[in-house]
């Protein structure tokens, strides 16, 4: 809802350009407006209207600025978001040959402490890696 005043001023200013009800209201400035003797209601309209016109733009302000705001927002989330997947679909390729292998899993279950073989464990599983890329681990 808007403020009182607001409510006046725009009343006021729709029973001002009412006033040239069928004449032609020429843009504010233009020469056809400067054509118009002083006091004519289309000139008199065509200065209500620029001056509400710019009243509305002042009343709307702070929630175009929050639109703005949250559309760039919006945007600029789904571009991190994107950028974010894109890298961790790359971090997890890029190391998919460092993934502990299962029985290694299966012997920390239930554990606080590493077994002390884990070290050794995960050294012949990047071996095996290894020599099965060709000598390439990554």
């Amino acid at each position: 809802m808007m403020p009182p005043e607001v409510e006046r001023r725009r009343a006021w200013s729709r029973q001002m350009i009412g006033r040239a009800a069928g004449l032609e209201i020429p843009v504010y400035g233009s020469s056809e407006w400067f054509a118009l003797p002083e006091g004519h209601q289309a000139k008199v309209a065509a200065v209500v209207r620029a001056a509400e016109c710019w009243a509305r733009s002042g009343d709307d302000l702070a929630d175009d600025i929050a639109r703005e705001l949250e559309a760039t927002r919006r945007i600029h989330k789904r571009l991190e978001d994107e950028e974010y997947q894109a890298r961790a679909a790359e971090h997890r390729e890029r190391w998919a040959h460092l993934t502990v292998v299962p029985d290694a899993l299966d012997r920390l279950a239930g554990r606080a402490e590493p077994p002390a073989d884990l070290y050794e464990i995960g050294r012949r599983h990047i071996a095996e890696r290894r020599s099965s890329n060709g000598g390439d681990a990554g």
